[in-house]
């Protein structure tokens, strides 16, 4: 299998993902949109040692995501998972991707 080379940002703006989108780099995006909403949902919890999927949950037990967010958030989840780990199991779209962004960056 190929090895994916992907630049990781912590801490990237929504308008850099966004242009990101527009240019195609959809892997790009999704990558560093998980990183930061893991950072979020840690600066939310002070959750440090809790996994992404849990803070995912916790957030949606607290009535801070709703149901739909809660489902596009794991499958933003499950997206990065699918790149990072070249499964390559999972569909997404740009439309879908849009949402994840406006998703992560209301938290």
């Amino acid at each position: 299998m190929p090895i994916i080379c992907l630049m990781i940002c912590n801490n990237v703006s929504k308008d850099i993902l966004l242009k990101s989108l527009e240019e195609g780099k959809l892997e790009y995006v999704i990558v560093n949109l998980t990183m930061v909403l893991e950072r979020k949902l840690k600066d939310k919890f002070a959750e440090q040692n809790m996994d992404l999927i849990d803070m995912i949950d916790k957030a949606h037990n607290l009535n801070t995501i709703s149901d739909f967010e809660c489902k596009m958030l794991h499958n933003l989840r499950k997206a990065r998972n699918g790149i990072m780990h070249q499964s390559g199991k999972f569909y997404y779209t740009e439309p879908i991707v849009k949402t994840w962004i406006k998703i992560v960056y209301s938290l």
